[in-house]
């Protein structure tokens, strides 16, 4: 299975990267093909400018944009691992969702409503939380966040949610806990 790691944290130490880590050796125990883009490491531009607007108005991708819309036609498969910082995802993935799943390429509308152009692919979210999911809960903040990630993004696109999986409480809990989640994302890496 074509696999593209959509990668968004910026420290090279950090649980985000252990999981990466995790990732790219369960994609190769299953020898999947597999693209990781390292979105701060690429220095990808998460600002839509104007140009980027008019870009597809007049159907001319931008070279960056482009790259990244090839490999998600690629990819049978795409992860996204990131934190949750103020209640969202880093602005740098929201530029690249903003920038890239664009209209003409991700989705589009007709007379009936819109329409979903990335269809047959799935997706695997991999969130990681500095609180547990059970406080998340109480406050509305992690269905808010499923809500926002699968059905107004990725569902939207065609993209069919197979994992979302919030990596709670990081910061503080214990190694064994951390051993769990790993075995849980290669449970869901099919």
């Amino acid at each position: 299975m074509k696999t593209l790691v959509l990668y968004a944290h910026p420290a090279r130490k950090s649980f985000n990267r252990q999981v990466l880590r995790k990732v790219e050796e369960a994609l190769e125990e299953r020898d999947y093909e597999y693209e990781v883009r390292d979105l701060y490491a690429l220095g990808f531009n998460p600002v839509l400018s104007q140009t980027d607007i008019d870009s597809i108005k007049f159907q001319k991708t931008p070279d960056d944009v482009r790259v990244e819309q090839e490999l998600i036609t690629w990819a049978d498969q795409i992860i996204l691992i990131f934190p949750l910082w103020w209640g969202g995802m880093p602005a740098i993935l929201r530029g690249y969702i903003d920038r890239v799943f664009s209209y003409g390429f991700a989705y589009r509308f007709d007379e009936v409503g819109s329409i979903g152009l990335l269809q047959g692919k799935r997706a695997i979210v991999l969130c990681s939380t500095g609180t547990s999911v059970e406080e998340m809960e109480l406050t509305g903040l992690a269905s808010s966040i499923r809500q926002i990630m699968k059905e107004s993004i990725l569902e939207f696109c065609g993209l069919e949610v197979v994992a979302f999986n919030f990596l709670s409480a990081v910061s503080s809990v214990e190694e064994e806990m951390r051993e769990a989640y790993f075995s849980e994302i290669k449970k869901v890496l099919v």
